[in-house]
């Protein structure tokens, strides 16, 4: 087992190192002698208007934690290749909630990361950051919308405004998302103070494990911190709107080669479940919401209550999985193929530039042959295929909600793949 000591001393962070732990400085920048990450965050903290809740910043730090043991454990270290056994300590202003629901965070990230946790809280966590002099008015803001750049998030911007809500944009900006996020959330009118964007910027002396199977959790984590600075006369339980098409959401292994962890369990509905039972227990009065669960990529953007603005913006917004590599979607990985196909679907034209113009021309046609082995096996029984990404809830109803979502999402899938492959 990897043993972390996550604190914001770096005398107890160093001397962590001598018991065996990996010693990480939470708010810290890393150095060769202390791993670290979160020190981005601290300086966008104080440009809020209103102070979190201690917390939801307890949280935040337990988050950045987990991103810590996400980043700096390695999985080829493990026995399988893959299944790590993390030990993680971590300092908090309040370990009392926390404490008592350590085996219920244990088993969500065991779903969310395929890995074996063991977690203990203890006291003198790192404080609230003091505010700056205020540099804008109050957003007014009545809700949170947890914006990554993609077309989901976009359009869930989008029908949030046309609908007269005033939403506080949150985005974890890892390296080349925020440009793309400022961008979109610059044309959109939108201004600073209702946008919080922060890198967690985990470093150390070694290479990070890439896996990154943990970073909706300090995602949610950071919505987290937002809404709790959002204070309602009219409800006790703020809104964080999770705009996600539900394909993609339980993002069912197209192949058995994608089992299990193997495939990303981000906004999995069996996840947000977890999450949101967690926040209860604590005491932090956060609704989460995806109001796409029921709907394919395809279908948001038919439904989109601002289709001029779409059809504008969309360009702008990022769905590949490698895009950092060469600086534009590739057109062929699975969420690409969810993205063109789901333009295809609506009937609304496709302005993004990918790097393979037709499917055809692909030189790893692996994503484009999982879709058609699957439409061939799963569309059939899809109720079956979908427990294969994890547990269902128990209303059959819902159930079969889903299964409808997955079914639809899969055929809009393949009828463009099918078209534009041969």
């Amino acid at each position: 087992m990897t043993r972390l000591f996550c604190t914001p001393s770096p005398a107890r962070a160093k001397k962590s190192k001598k018991s065996g732990h990996v010693p990480v400085l939470l708010y810290g920048v890393g150095t060769s002698r202390l791993a670290g990450l979160g020190h981005p965050i601290v300086e966008e903290c104080r440009r809020l208007t209103r102070a979190p809740s201690q917390r939801a910043w307890d949280f935040l730090s337990f988050a950045l934690s987990v991103i810590a043991a996400d980043s700096f454990v390695k999985r080829t270290d493990a026995a399988d290749g893959w299944t790590r056994e993390i030990g993680l300590t971590v300092e908090l202003l309040n370990p009392s909630p926390w404490q008592q629901i350590s085996g219920q965070l244990e088993q969500t990230l065991r779903f969310l990361t395929g890995d074996i946790w063991q977690i203990k809280f203890e006291t003198r966590g790192a404080p609230i950051p003091s505010l700056k002099t205020l540099r804008w008015k109050d957003a007014a803001c009545d809700c949170v919308c947890l914006f990554s750049g993609g077309l989901d998030s976009f359009i869930g911007v989008l029908d949030l405004t046309a609908e007269g809500r005033t939403p506080y944009l949150v985005s974890c900006a890892y390296p080349k998302d925020a440009e793309k996020q400022d961008l979109i959330v610059g044309q959109l009118g939108i201004k600073k103070d209702r946008h919080f964007s922060a890198n967690p910027d985990p470093r150390w002396e070694h290479d990070n494990d890439t896996s990154m199977r943990a970073r909706s959790f300090l995602f949610l984590a950071l919505g987290v911190l937002i809404a709790s600075t959002i204070r309602s006369k009219q409800t006790k339980i703020v809104d964080m709107y999770l705009p996600e098409n539900g394909f993609i959401s339980l993002n069912v292994p197209l192949t058995d080669r994608r089992i299990g962890t193997l495939t990303t369990r981000t906004t999995h509905p069996h996840f947000i479940a977890r999450v949101e039972q967690m926040l209860s227990a604590v005491e932090l009065n956060i609704r989460i919401v995806n109001p796409y669960q029921f709907k394919t990529k395809g279908e948001m953007i038919g439904g989109c209550k601002e289709p001029a603005l779409l059809k504008k913006l969309s360009a702008g917004t990022v769905s590949c999985g490698k895009w950092k590599r060469t600086s534009q979607q590739c057109g062929r990985c699975l969420p690409c193929l969810i993205r063109r196909a789901a333009f295809n679907s609506a009937k609304v034209n496709d302005p993004t530039d990918y790097r393979f113009k037709s499917l055809s021309k692909a030189d790893d046609p692996e994503d484009i042959l999982a879709v058609r082995l699957a439409a061939l096996k799963m569309r059939a029984d899809p109720e079956k295929w979908i427990r294969r990404s994890g547990p269902l809830p128990v209303d059959g109803s819902v159930r079969r909600e889903l299964a409808s979502v997955f079914q639809r999402g899969l055929t809009e899938v393949d009828n463009y793949v099918s078209k534009d492959f041969a």
